[in-house]
């Protein structure tokens, strides 16, 4: 412990790697590095948001038609601070909104955090969970609720996300203070919208408690990305036409192969000639200015975040976020700040003494967008993105078959761009 530590990235660690280099040649040893702090993968400080690894994300507005609107469209959910806008589409809508979306109850995380985000219509937004954390439901006036409908979520696991089970308490309070519980339920599965029917009850404030959960994977983040009290005959905010919505556009482990092949029952789909792109109708502050044709719509502002995946472990001085695997540009960009210049102090020791490079394990989850996305995707599957906008968000586009397909070259795209890169 006397020695001085030597930080990764300094000159100092690049003549203490040539140090290394050389006295393994002189005993004819052979070094290889791997290509970046830590075993995983491709990252470090250098990296900003506009160069990580990126995800799609976006945000529903219902609106009644048949008027010009002057709206603000709301932003959608995004990490460290990074969303860039794609496109707006808006289609023919028949869906309800439920008596929870029209009550807009304040939603709190342990009584003090915002966690509106749960009732967002959405699985991509969420907030982290543990074991004692509770979710507050407050509504201005009595609310009466027959079900609840949740989402738990982990973007992956080493395990079957099918067998991870969580026990909840729901309770009850008619002051916000003095609680009662109504309910303690297992569910089981991760991953997917889970439907419980809980005693009939009208009451101003609600709370779920997470009472546990297993230990599998317990080192990966879990979290809730959807919670909502409804009535008998209603339907949550976000209920996708398309069966294991979330594993088909590459945003969680999918559980088995069946996960990409089952269709599933159908209920009904948007016509894709229908489908209007309205971007331009929408300024740089997301404001929206639209004759609405008569008819209820559905508005999506979908872009795209950072995943916020970061290379690991790593020391403080080399961890930061990882590259953008579909951008040729990013992965250069990666390769110039670190792989680059240890091979430019090995010298004449490269592919001799330095032989290789190497990425130890892939523990960055999933990334399922790039800057050139909508350009890639045309170039190589020759038809445009933006129709099929509404599919990616959960939304069935002409017909099951119709649906599949285009999710099949969308994640055939995105191999391929891994590939390429």
């Amino acid at each position: 412990y006397l020695v001085p530590q030597v930080k990764f990235g300094t000159d100092e660690w690049y003549d203490m790697f040539k140090w290394a280099l050389t006295e393994a040649k002189k005993f004819s040893l052979t070094i290889g590095v791997h290509n970046c702090d830590g075993w995983s993968s491709s990252g470090g400080p250098w990296i900003t948001p506009e160069k990580s690894m990126k995800m799609f994300t976006w945000a529903n507005t219902n609106i009644e038609g048949g008027k010009t609107i002057s709206l603000q469209l709301e932003r959608p959910f995004s990490r460290d601070n990074f969303y860039k806008d794609v496109a707006v589409v808006a289609f023919p809508s028949s869906i309800a909104i439920n008596s929870f979306q029209k009550a807009k109850p304040i939603i709190l995380l342990n009584d003090s955090t915002n966690a509106n985000v749960l009732a967002d219509g959405t699985p991509v937004s969420f907030v982290k969970v543990d074991r004692g954390y509770t979710i507050t439901f407050k509504f201005n006036t009595e609310f009466e609720a027959n079900k609840i409908y949740l989402l738990p979520r982990k973007e992956f696991t080493w395990s079957n996300p099918k067998d991870f089970e969580m026990t909840y308490v729901l309770s009850s309070s008619s002051n916000g203070l003095d609680y009662h519980q109504l309910l303690e339920f297992k569910v089981k599965g991760l991953n997917e919208m889970k439907h419980i029917e809980i005693p009939a009850t009208k009451s101003r404030y609600f709370k779920l408690t997470i009472k546990d959960f297993g230990y599998s994977d317990s080192w990966l983040a879990l979290t809730l990305a959807e919670v909502e009290l409804l009535k008998k005959d209603e339907s949550p905010s976000y209920n996708p036409s398309i069966q294991f919505h979330q594993e088909k556009t590459v945003m969680v482990k999918a559980g088995d192969k069946n996960s990409f092949e089952d269709i599933g029952l159908f209920k009904g789909a948007v016509n894709q000639s229908k489908v209007l792109d309205i971007s331009n109708k929408m300024d740089a502050n997301g404001m929206l200015n639209w004759n609405v044709p008569a008819g209820n719509w559905k508005i999506i502002r979908f872009g795209y975040t950072t995943t916020g995946a970061i290379n690991a472990p790593a020391t403080k001085e080399g961890e930061g976020l990882e590259c953008d695997k579909m951008d040729s540009n990013a992965v250069a960009f990666h390769f110039s700040q670190f792989p680059q210049k240890l091979i430019a102090r090995a010298g004449d020791m490269t592919g001799n003494t330095f032989k290789f490079l190497l990425i130890d394990s892939w523990e960055c989850a999933f990334q399922n967008w790039t800057q050139s996305f909508p350009h890639e995707f045309e170039a190589r599957r020759g038809s445009k993105i933006t129709p099929f906008i509404p599919a990616l968000c959960g939304e069935m586009v002409t017909d099951a078959p119709t649906t599949e397909a285009f999710l099949f070259d969308f994640r055939t795209t995105i191999a391929n761009l891994h590939a390429n890169n």
